[in-house]
């Protein structure tokens, strides 16, 4: 029976290992949180399970090799998200910027707060986690600290787990941290599993503390009709003005837009495209080989594609002299895209004004 056991606790080590390098492959931020979340938890369980731990990393080191392999040896391709989006390219001291940051994440405004500011990210003017809640996560927080500090802390408060939470929980904003964005969502969403364990921590700590069962119940009632009238404003918002708010940051109409000038792409020599659109958005709906896309140094444009047939550009109102009108990608509202023609030349512009004229 006892082999059993010990046969499953290695399983389970290994599979820890597997989807912790997984997770790796999942998203950027992950290639800095995870191999430093693993060391952590490593030196935590280094006594108790010194050879499972082991295997654990040697498996963990072997799946994640390849992806820094090709970092290291190609940072330009592989590396290039974090290239665009460093801290170092916003002139700010590195050091005060990066501890900037940190504690924003520790703030009210991240969790509890408007906080991205990014409505694809996040629906506006409604926070991650209800504002209610905040009060429970700091308390949770300050008195586990305090505890911990003055070594008044229970066995539970002392375990290996809550020193894995605790380790998270100071992980999780690191890589945002070196990032240009503030309050970034999509880069800290793994901690909001230890945001919530200190709000569920608080909660616990604040009923340590009430000895009378009523009250209890009336703070759980309290929260609980707060926490749905949250729930019912933010499902109202997001299932009828949501999508509509929200179209400029999820480039509606360029699917239409791009659809029409693969139509037509054949009909013309020259393709120039408003630099304000992504070319990647036209690599996309076009499925035009990315390896193709290539810099040009001539004045104002921004890249080309190939031969040159395809162009990002800054558009001004003399670049559309003698251009005709031939497409408009609109709803009711606004119109959103611009498609015009001359000769040999299609030209796509993006229209940044209310329905008054294009």
């Amino acid at each position: 029976m006892k082999n059993l056991k010990n046969w499953k606790t290695w399983v389970k080590f290994i599979l820890a290992g597997i989807v912790a390098a997984l997770t790796v492959y999942t998203y950027p931020t992950m290639k800095l949180f995870m191999p430093l979340f693993v060391a952590g938890i490593s030196l935590i369980y280094f006594r108790k399970h010194f050879w499972r731990l082991a295997a654990l990393c040697v498996i963990f080191l072997a799946i994640i090799s390849p992806i820094f392999y090709l970092t290291l040896k190609d940072p330009a391709k592989y590396n290039a998200r974090y290239s665009s989006t460093s801290i170092a390219n916003t002139g700010e001291n590195v050091v005060v910027g990066v501890v900037e940051r940190y504690v924003e994440y520790f703030t009210p405004a991240f969790a509890f707060g408007y906080g991205d500011p990014d409505t694809m990210h996040k629906v506006p003017a409604f926070s991650s986690i209800p504002e209610v809640l905040g009060l429970f996560f700091y308390l949770g927080l300050a008195i586990f600290a305090f505890r911990l500090i003055r070594k008044k802390s229970s066995k539970f408060e002392h375990s290996n787990e809550m020193y894995v939470i605790l380790l998270g929980t100071l992980l999780f904003p690191l890589a945002a941290s070196i990032t240009a964005d503030r309050l970034m969502l999509l880069r800290t969403v793994h901690g909001f599993i230890f945001i919530t364990f200190f709000i569920v921590l608080g909660v616990k700590y604040l009923f340590e503390y009430i000895q009378y069962r009523k009250i209890k119940l009336l703070i759980v009632l309290i929260l609980v009709m707060m926490c749905m009238v949250n729930l019912i404003t933010f499902m109202a918002y997001y299932t009828i003005r949501y999508k509509e708010d929200a179209k400029a940051s999820f480039n509606y109409g360029l699917k239409e837009t791009f659809e029409y000038v693969n139509q037509n792409d054949e009909k013309y020599s020259n393709i120039i495209v408003d630099r304000e659109i992504m070319q990647i958005y036209y690599l996309f709906y076009s499925q035009y080989d990315a390896n193709k896309l290539h810099e040009v140094s001539e004045p104002n444009k921004f890249k080309s594609f190939e031969n040159g047939k395809v162009i990002f550009k800054e558009l001004t109102p003399r670049d559309l002299r003698g251009f005709k009108l031939v497409k408009v990608v609109e709803d009711d509202k606004r119109v959103w895209y611009a498609v015009y023609c001359k000769g040999d030349t299609l030209v796509v512009r993006k229209v940044t004004q209310y329905k008054t004229g294009v």
